[in-house]
């Protein structure tokens, strides 16, 4: 309500308002170090007031009885005291983990009482505001072919996934959800990688395929780094000198690196001049298993043979970076493949019987995760 309110006193204090939605009554509640007071204002008869809310109803009595009643008594001034069980530490906005280089800081207060074993402080680093690369001239997340000039490291808070509709409605500042448009290059270029494609979720051991052929060839090598535009490159085993066209350049051992972080590939060509040809591709790294959950059938749920028409099945996955398609199966047999959200299917009832089914999900990297397995029973009828 701002400064200068009827809520205000000339000392610390807390206070709130309430009025009920047809303005029947007002109310205004508070207290300082010394004293607590209640405000109730309404009709005897109880019918409603014209526009009496908390706030211009009761509040300006109960600031007036506060105000009597301290200087009545000779109360001093007093500020609030913090109990020993409430401590203060720097965490993340928004998230409450603790801070990092990305995240902007704030104070917050918490509770810990080591006669009582709580400690409410967070000791996890904070992993949702994320540094990204971004194409400012499109707009768009950044690849290794982006222009240089038009790139730029921009932090964003990364919502998880079942907050993200609700951040797009509410306004919140999202990073792009798109790359920027990317040139695969050609398989017939001198130096080119040719898998993985550009984007591509990649897993555990990846085989890189690639050319590096010129009539003034030297060498090759292999790098890698974090990011669209790395700052850091690793090499990928030792140079080469043997030349060649959609060959084996190298294998890629991606178990150690960050899940759902997009990492980038470069091929550099010497030639005998020493002249440089390079060929960059992005991918994400994804070696983390969705998981999956079957919310239908029921576990023991019990059908009827001519009462019953289906059991519907319902799967629900989770991924770190997307879910590529869901297998729903029923004694060992599949039944269908769902690429889509909702990932529902039908069991049509023909025979009674005892019957179990569950689910696989697969990601885009081809990490799989299964289902608890759920048994039905059907009746004769």
């Amino acid at each position: 309500f701002g400064r200068d309110s009827a809520m205000e006193l000339s000392r610390p204090a807390a206070v709130k308002t309430g009025t009920s939605n047809d303005n029947r009554d007002s109310w205004s509640v508070g207290y300082t170090p010394q004293i607590v007071t209640g405000v109730w204002m309404g009709n005897n008869n109880n019918h409603p007031m014209n526009d009496v809310t908390g706030l211009s109803g009761a509040a300006p009595i109960w600031h007036a009885i506060m105000e009597y009643v301290h200087t009545r008594d000779s109360l001093p001034r007093q500020e609030w005291l913090r109990p020993a069980t409430i401590t203060e530490q720097v965490v993340c906005q928004t998230s409450g983990l603790m801070p990092t280089r990305y995240c902007p800081p704030v104070r917050e207060l918490f509770y810990v009482d080591p006669t009582l074993g709580i400690d409410t402080q967070p000791v996890q680093a904070d992993t949702f505001w994320k540094n990204y690369s971004i194409n400012a001239c499109s707009g768009r997340l950044a690849t290794a072919s982006s222009p240089p000039g038009c790139v730029e490291n921009v932090v964003y808070f990364d919502y998880p996934p079942d907050t993200r509709a609700w951040a797009q409605e509410t306004g919140q500042r999202l990073p792009p959800s798109e790359y920027d448009t990317v040139d695969a290059g050609s398989p017939f270029s001198a130096v080119a990688i040719i898998s993985p494609q550009p984007l591509a979720r990649v897993r555990a051991q990846v085989e890189i395929r690639g050319n590096a052929s010129d009539p003034n060839f030297a060498s090759y090598r292999l790098d890698y780094g974090a990011g669209t535009q790395p700052d850091v490159w690793l090499q990928l085993g030792e140079t080469s000198t043997e030349s060649g066209r959609d060959i084996v350049i190298g294998t890629w051992d991606t178990t150690g690196l960050s899940d759902g972080a997009v990492y980038t590939l470069r091929l550099t060509m010497v030639r005998t001049d020493n002249s440089l040809e390079t060929a960059p591709v992005s991918v994400t790294v994804d070696n983390l298993p969705p998981q999956v959950r079957l919310s239908e059938p029921t576990p023991g749920a019990a059908y009827q043979v001519g009462e019953d028409v289906y059991v519907a099945l319902q799967a629900e996955p989770e991924d770190n970076v997307q879910i590529a398609y869901v297998e729903f199966y029923q004694d060992g047999e599949i039944l269908t493949v769902s690429e889509e959200w909702p990932y529902t299917t039908r069991w049509e009832i023909t025979d009674a019987g005892v019957y179990t089914f569950w689910a696989i999900a697969y990601d885009a990297a081809g990490n799989s995760a299964e289902s608890e397995r759920i048994t039905i029973t059907v009746g004769a009828g």
